[in-house]
């Protein structure tokens, strides 16, 4: 499982696009004490956008005034949404200690003096068809494996039924295999006794379908309910076989996501492997650029570590170094002959829709638009002049800027003319920060940021005529002269 972890600010907005442009599956994750917050709503927005199905995870369960069905209700409310709350926690602020897992009624509790790396596991009841709705449920059923409050008890059962209720109402699958379930047998089927098993496929297929999202509660800090969350990314999202294209099915196929520049290393690119494979030391081709590529490395990121690779498989995320051309938003395939049956796929896609061109004049160029989608890059919003504090420092400043620009497409450089300043634009005040503080640490030039100056112009409004007499003597000879303005 390859994890992406993005800033939730405003201010990194793109790093959220381009991080969505290339996953198979997300995760929101929410405070437990305010649920969902405004900059939540503009990242499930995007989410949207790019179809990413998603799972959500309320956090902080271990702090005081925090609540998995209120953050819950919020989900449901202020992201027009169904939240599948999957897990009833045991315990409220300091006192969190375990969860109920409602699809299979188990018990997870964890050992508060193991930083929540050791858990016991267990079920709540010998059998599923054992459970009963009603106020005396935990009295009425037999089989109880663990001493859970009867409070407790009677929560998880009634979260529970709510839960297959939901699942039914909203999964056509699920709602026939239990009709026909109903029908083979003599007794009515009770939806509280569903067999896990179908259920979790019916969470699974709404899931993946963006028809509902499931709810997982924990406190990460300390570890705890961790582990089923983990679980629940490889078993209800989608696999990364589940993407296809018409550029995916002709072997190598990856789209470069993120490049970053590093002294030792020069660009390293991030790509996204949909299909094939790749290697060091070997030659690729850039769709979009219509340029060849040479692989001198390939790299597995492991957070600030790197690992040399022999070979990197689809489903991955490569680092590759030596590339010279790629940017952002750039497709990779195996070959200029690839790109070459690739444009008469979709030539012939084309003509199925449109009136043939005459051959002479038709000329296809396949975009990533056309093959696997675009980044959308946000406009800028925010302004300031860059400068070096000696003049000295001005070209290597250049050199910087056309580094980090070229890492980050929501930074622009531009020059204006009539100031002469140089003004660097970005998503807000913390992100221009952060860029200068990656001047100062990795490129070792000390920038100054300024105001702009506005280059102020004046015309005339209106046509004026004006008249000024001189009439004045100078010695003995006396002057007169007359001016006519207009």
């Amino acid at each position: 499982v390859n994890l992406i972890d993005t800033p939730g600010h405003v201010d990194f907005t793109f790093e959220v696009e381009r991080s969505l442009r290339v996953l198979d599956g997300a995760v929101a994750i929410f405070d437990g004490t305010a649920g969902v917050e405004a900059q939540s709503v503009s990242v499930w927005q995007q989410a949207e956008r790019y179809k990413v199905p998603r799972i959500a995870f309320v956090n902080k369960m271990d702090k005081p005034g925090a609540s998995l069905l209120r953050s819950a209700e919020s989900i449901r409310r202020r992201l027009k949404t169904t939240p599948l709350v999957m897990q009833h926690p045991i315990g409220e602020g300091k006192g969190f200690m375990g969860v109920i897992d409602l699809v299979n009624m188990r018990v997870l509790r964890w050992d508060g003096r193991s930083d929540g790396m050791r858990y016991a596991r267990a079920p709540l009841v010998s059998d599923v068809r054992d459970l009963v709705v009603g106020p005396s449920s935990s009295a009425a059923v037999k089989g109880r494996m663990l001493d859970i409050s009867d409070e407790d008890f009677d929560a998880a059962v009634e979260a529970r039924s709510k839960l297959v209720d939901q699942v039914v109402s909203l999964d056509q699958t699920l709602l026939e295999h239990i009709l026909e379930e109903s029908e083979s047998e003599s007794d009515s089927c009770d939806l509280l006794t569903l067999r896990p098993s179908a259920l979790e496929e019916g969470i699974q297929r709404l899931t993946r379908q963006g028809l509902a999202v499931p709810v997982w509660c924990g406190a990460a800090l300390k570890n705890r309910a961790v582990q089923p969350l983990m679980d629940a990314i490889t078993t209800y999202l989608p696999p990364p076989s589940s993407v296809s294209s018409s550029v995916a099915s002709q072997g190598l196929c990856g789209y470069a996501f993120k490049v970053r520049y590093d002294k030792q290393k020069g660009l390293m690119v991030y790509v996204r492997l949909y299909s094939g494979s790749v290697r060091p030391r070997s030659t690729i081709y850039n769709l979009t650029r219509e340029k060849e590529e040479r692989v001198m490395r390939v790299l597995l990121m492991l957070a600030d570590e790197q690992k040399e690779m022999k070979v990197m498989s689809e489903g991955n995320i490569a680092v590759l170094v030596g590339l010279k051309n790629t940017y952002t938003g750039d497709v990779l395939v195996q070959s200029a002959s690839v790109a070459a049956k690739l444009a008469r796929v979709e030539q012939q896609e084309t003509s199925k829709h449109k009136p043939s061109p005459s051959p002479k004049s038709f000329k296809f160029k396949p975009t990533p638009v056309v093959a696997l989608g675009a980044v959308s890059i946000p406009e800028p919003v925010f302004f300031c002049t860059i400068e070096p504090r000696t003049a000295a420092q001005l070209e290597e400043l250049e050199h910087a800027l056309q580094c980090l620009e070229r890492e980050d497409p929501s930074l622009r450089v531009t020059l204006d003319k009539d100031t002469g300043q140089t003004i660097l634009s970005g998503m807000g005040e913390l992100h221009l920060e952060i860029i200068q503080e990656r001047i100062r640490r990795e490129f070792g030039i000390d920038v100054m940021f300024g105001h702009l100056r506005v280059a102020y112009r004046e015309v005339p409004t209106q046509r004026v005529t004006q008249e000024g007499h001189l009439d004045k003597t100078i010695g003995q000879k006396r002057q007169t002269v007359s001016v006519e303005l207009e």
